[in-house]
């Protein structure tokens, strides 16, 4: 049994590879991916090395003019007292409350060493992974991935081949877990590739003029990379089986294509706000499936935000359960679709 599905699964990746749309996928995929590295090297240097300097700085209109205080400025603390001492007792309490209101915009704040990490190994593999794939930054990566994989099942609905293939001699069940874990590979196998590709062009972006006074690799960090790396595959699962089950419902590229983008939008940007009106719809918006892609796929808090306690203590187990059930259950309700249904010919789209 499970050698006949890997043994399919691998005859997916020879009729897939032949395709143009996953070649596609995976050049757009590598090129936001060296847009991402480049972009911080890029950053670094013209900043030099203070890319948190970039984080528009607190502003407080006074009797004796506009108050500034940056990032750097409120870690250093006694700058700030320096600054809001020219002050009367009312105006520093509207400073102060000010202040703390804006606090949370230095998070993102990085020191010079931490602003270099962004494009050193084996940092800058493991950032590539969190820009591409994590909801906070665009998930561009579990996009692409919904689209191959609602394209390369609905192709089967599309063209016809679908009865063919499974009247050829495989099961259904058989078929179906070996076009599901075809995807997963696949999408593993770009995982790697991108890994692959930053890490030739973080040792470049190193070695190229202007040089580098700093290590070509960061000590102590390769085991973090490895863990976000398991992360990261862990994590694109559920998209795979939502992405089948909803082009088996529909029985189209397109259709599935469509319905899987607006899933994800819908509980993405949609539900989440309006999930937030009170604490009883707070609880539902927690177990949001982005919502918890994120909490398992964070990336650790910077220095500045571990000095002004507004670290993030994120619910990585909550993410891992909540990621299985996802999973559990659009994969039961795509094999159960799917073994039930009759299978009719060619529909195009």
């Amino acid at each position: 049994m499970i050698s006949h599905v890997l043994g399919l699964t691998r005859w997916e990746w020879f009729k897939i590879r032949r395709r143009w749309l996953p070649w596609i996928l995976l050049a757009i995929a590598i090129l936001i991916s060296q847009v991402i590295l480049w972009g911080f090297y890029a950053a670094f240097h013209l900043t030099d090395g203070s890319i948190g300097d970039l984080i528009p700085p607190y502003e407080y209109a006074s009797n004796q003019g506009v108050i500034e205080v940056t990032c750097e400025e409120l870690l250093q603390g006694a700058t700030v007292e320096q600054k809001a001492s020219v002050l009367s007792p009312q105006e520093q309490d509207d400073f102060f409350t000010g202040l703390h209101e804006w606090t949370p915009s230095c998070e993102g704040y990085t020191t010079t060493d931490e602003s270099r990490a962004f494009f050193t190994l084996p940092v800058s593999a493991a950032l590539s992974l969190f820009m591409l794939f994590s909801f906070e930054t665009g998930a561009f990566g579990i996009i692409l991935l919904l689209i191959l994989t609602a394209s390369a099942m609905g192709s089967e609905y599309g063209w016809g081949t679908l009865r063919a293939s499974i009247a050829s001699g495989p099961g259904r069940a058989q078929f179906l877990a070996s076009k599901m874990l075809a995807m997963v590979f696949i999408g593993v196998g770009a995982i790697l590739v991108i890994v692959l590709i930053t890490t030739l062009t973080s040792l470049l972006a190193l070695l190229i003029p202007p040089a580098e006074s700093g290590s070509i690799f960061l000590s102590g960090q390769w085991g973090n990379a490895f863990v976000f790396l398991g992360k990261t595959i862990y994590a694109i699962i559920p998209f795979v089986a939502i992405a089948t089950f909803l082009t088996i419902l529909t029985q189209s590229s397109a259709a599935g294509i469509g319905l899987s983008l607006g899933y994800l939008i819908v509980e993405w940007l949609v539900l989440p706000p309006i999930l937030r009106i009170n604490d009883t719809f707070e609880k539902i918006n927690e177990g949001l499936l982005n919502q918890n892609v994120i909490e398992w796929m964070f990336a650790g808090n910077t220095q500045a935000a571990e000095t002004l306690d507004i670290a993030r203590t994120p619910d990585t187990l909550q993410g891992f359960l909540v990621i299985l059930a996802y999973t559990a259950v659009f994969t039961a309700a795509a094999f159960w679709l799917f073994l039930r249904r009759d299978i009719t010919g060619a529909k195009g789209g």
